[in-house]
């Protein structure tokens, strides 16, 4: 049987390790919300030990206080990290953890001076600790595809491990079955304390890859998308508008491209400035996606021109959802008065059938971009059809 003592220096010296990766984690990415708290976290989980490992030099009770203390606010920071990282909200008040802490230590104190028995206080700290791994697997599970991560599922890994080993702890420390101190041989204690030293690794190593995927895949997105509007820029645009294309001529679906322009863009950003300007693309951005499917491809074409490929749409279709473009363009507000100065924007359509025109993209552009400008000459604030 592994010594007790030896198995607490290890882990808290894995909780430490931890906290160190996770500083310098914080330090070289400031911009990230999460690794400021995983850091704290296991710095105040490495000073429980420390307590804990400190009861036979310092009274049992200031060790069983202090140390819980410090474990289930380091667990608390982590999990406010987690949050923080998946961007989920924060609760609006600690005051739940606050009285959940109290009580606890309340418990905590009375089995460690008043009615010693450490089966009791086995059974209350792994109760705690199972509320705290459920609880991380909530707070880092996606919520949808395109936030899931494949470090996400080491991390859940670990934490329903290590519920289910303070399950197991939970149980047995419930019926009586554990030592009387927390420092004496047991295979219980030492089997918590291995798990332990796995769970730090494990989650050492998940928050380290889930992090670096969240960078890449933030590159990702700033290589793909206009950084103002959040549309796909002009070259992500051509990428995937080939890909579709392609798909559509080769299994001979019907495809149209929107060409779109705001009207009298220039003398916006001339009378309100570039800042009003800007949030007048950002508004019609969000208000033309809404009406968007999950398919279609909106880009950001250049200046105030924007394009949109439908993929599966013909003529009657395009227009239709050209329409609704038009029209939610023509609630935004340019000022943000009530002055009924509204945005307008033109718009110009080319449709694309399985076994007629246009042999390549090239081709689509050039006519939506030949219907833009019959629109705009035709007094703007419309819907044309290349023809």
């Amino acid at each position: 049987m592994a010594d007790i003592p030896t198995l607490i220096i290890v882990l808290g010296i894995s909780h430490l390790v931890a906290a160190l990766v996770m500083t310098v984690l914080w330090l070289s990415n400031k911009q990230l919300n999460g690794p400021k708290e995983w850091a704290l976290g296991r710095l105040l989980i490495f000073f429980s030990f420390v307590l804990f490992l400190s009861r036979e030099h310092i009274p049992l009770i200031f060790s069983v206080i202090s140390g819980n203390a410090l474990l289930v606010s380091g667990m608390y920071l982590i999990l406010m990290g987690n949050l923080n990282f998946t961007k989920r909200p924060l609760p609006a008040s600690h005051s739940l953890f606050i009285v959940t802490s109290i009580l606890y230590l309340t418990g905590m104190f009375y089995w460690s001076a008043i009615e010693i028995t450490y089966s009791n206080r086995a059974a209350l700290s792994s109760g705690l600790l199972v509320i705290f791994m459920l609880l991380y697997i909530r707070s880092i599970w996606p919520r949808a595809l395109q936030q899931f991560f494949f470090s996400s599922i080491l991390l859940i890994f670990a934490f329903s491990f290590q519920a289910i080993m303070h399950t197991v702890r939970l149980i047995f420390s419930l019926g009586g079955d554990s030592s009387q101190n927390f420092l004496a041989p047991d295979m219980i204690t030492e089997s918590i304390l291995l798990s332990g030293i796995i769970f730090s690794t494990l989650t050492a190593m998940g928050y380290l890859s889930i992090t670096a995927e969240y960078l890449q895949s933030e590159l990702k997105q700033q290589a793909e998308l206009d950084p103002l509007t959040g549309a796909y820029n002009r070259r992500t645009f051509f990428t995937l508008a080939n890909h579709v294309f392609l798909r559509c001529k080769r299994e001979k679906q019907p495809l149209s491209l929107l060409m779109i322009d705001l009207d009298y863009f220039k003398s916006i950003n001339d009378r309100f400035g570039h800042a009003r300007g800007d949030k007048v693309l950002i508004d019609f951005v969000q208000k033309s996606t809404e009406v968007l499917r999950d398919h279609d491809i909106f880009a950001r074409y250049g200046g105030e021109e924007f394009t949109v490929i439908l993929p599966d749409s013909d003529e009657e279709t395009a227009f239709t959802i050209a329409e609704r473009i038009r029209e939610n363009c023509h609630r935004i507000s340019i000022d943000d008065s009530t002055s009924g100065n509204l945005l307008s924007c033109s718009i110009g359509i080319t449709s694309h059938h399985p076994l007629l025109q246009a042999d390549d993209l090239k081709s689509l552009l050039e006519e939506s971009d030949q219907a833009l400008y019959s629109a705009k000459n035709s007094g703007r604030n419309r819907v044309l059809h290349f023809s």
